[in-house]
């Protein structure tokens, strides 16, 4: 396939929807870099129900921090396609403008718990404490994996409000067991207990390895630009979690 060129739209929206890897990669390349003015017309790709691949334009309007894409991108976090869904959501968490976090909000009832999940971690990591009381609905999400990533974004939203201390407290009870014990662990680190600081330690380094292991694949899989969301930086082992 011919490469996309920076003087000619057409080109690089079609590497984008319906090129090769590599093409994709070099339509991408030419956006972040030489930035041309096809804001509109990527815009109106995803306006196009009927357009391929609009999960990659979706990607590069996040990726150009373009705000006049929020109310298409907003109205995507509903189209049947789950790829698009998901590339939205993380495109309108790129651009980071708190307005749009009750259109994250409504969204909190997708039918799939993968899109919920991501939804819940985007809302911890934007920081409104408009979201604390839907967070805190989420503890109840009939998906383990959601209620797990609540309570995760609660700690990391207003860890230190009593409030959401003894919400996440009350996940201690969970029926899942993952569940139960990232909750333990939450309320251990919030509360800085330190009677028994094995537990503490024991959670601290779990973290960190973690956060070690999501930066190590969030690098590599930057250089190599497939891996397009955030990971989800989670304090137990998922194995066994439906």
């Amino acid at each position: 396939q011919t490469a996309p060129q920076a003087d000619n739209a057409e080109s690089i929206i079609q590497a984008l929807t319906s090129g090769s890897p590599q093409a994709c990669d070099e339509a991408v390349d030419i956006l972040l870099g030489e930035k041309p003015e096809i804001t509109q017309k990527l815009i109106n790709v995803l306006k196009n129900s009927n357009s391929a691949g609009r999960e990659q334009v979706a990607k590069s309007l996040g990726r150009l921090g373009c705000r006049q894409a929020i109310p298409i991108l907003v109205s995507s976090l509903t189209s049947p396609d789950k790829s698009l869904r998901l590339a939205a959501a993380w495109s309108l968490y790129r651009i980071g403008d708190q307005a749009i976090v009750p259109d994250l909000v409504r969204n909190l009832n997708d039918h799939d718990p993968e899109i919920r999940r991501y939804l819940v971690h985007i809302l911890g990591g934007m920081g409104d404490l408009r979201a604390m009381p839907h967070l805190i609905k989420s503890l109840n999400d009939a998906s383990p994996l959601v209620r797990k990533q609540a309570v995760i974004a609660l700690m990391s939203l207003e860890g230190q409000n009593q409030d959401v201390v003894k919400q996440i407290n009350k996940a201690r009870k969970d029926a899942n067991e993952h569940v139960r014990r990232v909750a333990r662990e939450a309320v251990t680190i919030l509360k800085g207990d330190k009677t028994d600081w094995r537990i503490f330690a024991g959670a601290a380094a779990i973290l960190v390895v973690l956060l070690a292991a999501g930066l190590w694949f969030y690098k590599r899989n930057e250089v190599k630009k497939h891996a397009q969301f955030p990971y989800l930086i989670d304090l137990s082992n998922e194995k066994g979690v439906r």
